[in-house]
């Protein structure tokens, strides 16, 4: 079985690379930009576009002009709105889309638990069993896609705006003497900070504009920090909290967080992070 990877030079396209040659794929790096490829993807039976969320869709369009009939057309943007039009249209070429999101980075090295998003396209049983062979092991969660453009509000676009915030309060503070005082709560969040700020500005600035529900969810988030400082300065925080908690008590794992919080920090702390305080 061969495979083409077009955006193999990125984090997760190198991933990519080094994930499907270990499902037994001969894999070709592809760069449309620079004209070469056409003779890869027409012998490939898999091609998975791993570009900027942007040129995703053109790329998908271009792609899917030189691959052969049968084969897979694959793609794993972090955004669904503009993928799912060419790659049905792919399908009407005699191609077999798969729209997929591995929720997951590039450091990833085993899939156990690891959640995989599939959007079911034309052949929702087909697509997911080769969901499954591509990322075996993976958590195979299916969605529609506006739904999954919905959830990841807040699995990716808010908490990337929230952290890219906390930073820019930082400024003016010495930071090396912050990370040495801080306890869990201020490292975990520090450590989150930092990567989501290494990103590459490009995926970060996407996550933040092309995610057309992220502006409701941005002001009622201003409005919920707000209510929370009118609550405190008015008296009303413990309704405020308890009201809070009702919403977090919905989830299983709500019990175990503070033991998850400090499993992480002592995770953190094995990983080279010396200096830490433990101060709450």
């Amino acid at each position: 079985m061969k495979a083409a990877v077009i955006g193999a030079e990125g984090k997760m396209g190198r991933w990519l690379v080094h994930h499907l040659a270990g499902q037994g794929y001969t894999v070709h790096p592809v760069d449309l930009r620079r004209g070469e490829g056409e003779r890869k993807l027409w012998t490939a039976d898999l091609v998975v576009v791993s570009v900027p969320i942007r040129t995703t869709p053109e790329v998908l369009y271009e792609a899917s002009s030189h691959m052969k009939p049968g084969a897979v057309l694959a793609e794993i943007a972090s955004l669904k709105e503009g993928v799912v039009e060419p790659l049905r249209a792919s399908a009407d070429k005699g191609l077999v889309p798969l729209c997929v999101h591995p929720m997951f980075g590039p450091s990833t090295k085993r899939l156990d638990n690891k959640a995989v998003v599939l959007v079911p396209l034309v052949d929702p049983r087909r697509e997911a069993e080769l969901a499954e062979s591509l990322f075996p092991g993976a958590d195979l969660v299916a969605v529609d896609a506006e739904a999954h453009d919905k959830y990841m509000i807040a699995a990716l676009s808010l908490p990337y705006l929230i952290n890219m915030a906390f930073a820019k309060a930082l400024k003016g503070t010495d930071l090396e003497k912050l990370r040495r005082l801080g306890g869990t709560t201020y490292t975990l969040q520090y450590i989150l900070a930092q990567s989501v700020v290494s990103e590459k500005t490009e995926l970060v600035g996407s996550l933040l504009s092309q995610n057309r529900h992220l502006n409701g969810v941005r002001k009622v988030f201003l409005e919920a920090m707000n209510q929370m400082a009118e609550s405190v300065k008015e008296g009303r925080f413990t309704e405020a909290h308890a009201e809070i908690r009702c919403i977090l008590e919905t989830d299983p794992s709500y019990p175990y967080a503070d033991e998850s919080r400090r499993r992480a920090y002592d995770a953190v702390k094995d990983h080279g992070f010396k200096n830490m305080g433990s101060h709450d």
